[in-house]
């Protein structure tokens, strides 16, 4: 995903961190809900460069990933959120 999103920039070419798969979840929830606060961290840094990026996004469960990463145990991820 790192590289992904770093090509992308490198090509001018736009992200929509929005975007939410059959379970709700964009790249952000899914990045806390596997633990990856690397990723995660990585993502968010990305997609607040955009104007229309939804942090409050929820899944199907109603999580977001500020849900995920206090209930993981991800506090500097929490605190970013």
């Amino acid at each position: 995903v790192i590289h992904l999103i770093t090509e992308a920039e490198r090509l001018g070419k736009a992200i929509n961190y929005n975007i939410q798969d059959f379970e709700g979840k964009t790249t952000l929830i899914f990045a806390a809900k596997i633990r990856h606060e690397t990723m995660a961290l990585f993502i968010l840094d990305h997609a607040l460069k955009q104007k229309d990026f939804n942090i409050n996004l929820a899944d199907q469960d109603g999580m977001t990933a500020l849900h995920y990463a206090c209930a993981l145990g991800m506090p500097g991820l929490a605190t970013r959120l």
